[in-house]
């Protein structure tokens, strides 16, 4: 996850201090949905200017937009 980390901060655009990118998978029943919450937490704990999440699976848009307005992310 780390390394995906860093190839996303390298296409990541010029945000500003309340904005943050959303990147949606489609999500699965498979145990392998995971991936998203692990790399979503993973974007939380250090600070990371994005979020994941998943149609079909965890997180939920709405668990998104939730949380990103507990942040104060505005855009």
């Amino acid at each position: 996850y780390a390394q995906l980390m860093l190839a996303l901060q390298q296409q990541m655009p010029a945000l500003g201090e309340n904005e943050k990118v959303v990147f949606m998978g489609h999500g699965a029943s498979h145990h392998a949905f995971a991936a998203y919450a692990c790399l979503d937490h993973m974007m939380t704990a250090q600070r990371f200017p994005a979020r994941v999440g998943a149609v079909e699976s965890y997180p939920e848009v709405e668990v998104l937009i939730e949380s990103l307005g507990q942040e104060g992310v505005t855009a």
